[in-house]
């Protein structure tokens, strides 16, 4: 079955991850991700906060929310990173959360 999130949350290493799947099977390539300019070193995230925009070829957008267990500390994000023409072969680390025990 194919995914219906484009993201997924890692809670073992506290990383937030492009699911490979989601992208394999759009009927468009992304364009790029246009990030929620709060989302950076030293904010806090949880179930459901704007992490960015997805702007498909074609003029569609959608927005990326944090899933379920994504709640922490941004201690980095993959801004730069993502090969947007790779997203439907590979996973990439999107947000990096400080460790549960500070």
């Amino acid at each position: 079955m194919p995914s219906k999130n484009p993201v997924s949350f890692d809670a073992d290493n506290r990383q937030l991850r492009s699911v490979k799947a989601f992208f394999a099977d759009a009927e468009n390539g992304v364009i790029n991700f246009s990030w929620n300019p709060t989302v950076k070193n030293g904010a806090v995230i949880a179930k459901d906060r704007l992490l960015f925009t997805i702007r498909w070829d074609g003029d569609e957008e959608e927005e990326v929310r944090a899933p379920a267990g994504c709640a922490g500390t941004v201690i980095r994000t993959n801004r730069q990173g993502v090969d947007y023409d790779l997203l439907g072969t590979k996973a990439f680390w999107l947000v990096d959360l400080e460790p549960e025990d500070g």
